[in-house]
């Protein structure tokens, strides 16, 4: 089931933004296929990262076996961790994407996004021991690390906005 839905995904994304464009005004739109055009990459990014670390997730994964035993594996239990691993690590790489959106919309500064890095530092890793389907430290870090950069460039971009939107204010006021 989890296939055709991501092989039927095209069709019913498309169906889903032909059905929310009409109800939005030319900003929302210029905005929201910007915003569709970056989290493309950053999605293919996050699954193409999953895949890589694929091979090393399942070898910890085996080596909990003892030697004297074989591990005979379902394939459909294969396959729901191969696609849990590739959505995971996607997902999570639309962390900067989200953040620069809300700070887009007004809802949160860069200030805000970076005041509490410690804390994001600390709820990243948390996050990736919680949600990797593997318990290994390896897949942990290769998911947290890229997570962490991704964050304080989110930030980074939050910040240069903030800028763009107080000389432009500045602006305007002087006019």
């Amino acid at each position: 089931m989890l296939v055709g839905v991501i092989l039927s995904a095209p069709f019913w994304l498309y169906q889903l933004w032909a059905f929310v464009a009409p109800g939005l005004h030319k900003k929302e739109k210029k905005w929201s296929i910007l915003f569709i055009i970056a989290a493309t990459p950053f999605f293919a990014t996050g699954v193409t990262l999953g895949y890589y670390i694929l091979p090393v997730a399942i070898k910890v994964l085996l080596g909990f076996t003892p030697s004297s035993l074989d591990n005979l594996i379902k394939f459909d239990d294969y396959l729901d961790f191969v696609v849990r691993i590739m959505l995971i690590f996607g997902l999570a790489f639309e962390l900067p994407v989200f953040l620069v959106a809300l700070n887009i919309a007004g809802a949160v500064s860069g200030k805000a996004i970076l005041k509490p890095w410690r804390a994001s530092v600390f709820g990243i890793f948390l996050f990736t021991a919680a949600f990797t389907p593997t318990g290994d430290p390896i897949t942990m870090l290769a998911l947290a690390v890229p997570l962490c950069a991704l964050y304080f460039l989110a930030g980074g971009i939050a910040l240069l906005n903030d800028r763009r939107r107080q000389r432009k204010q500045s602006k305007s006021e002087e006019e």
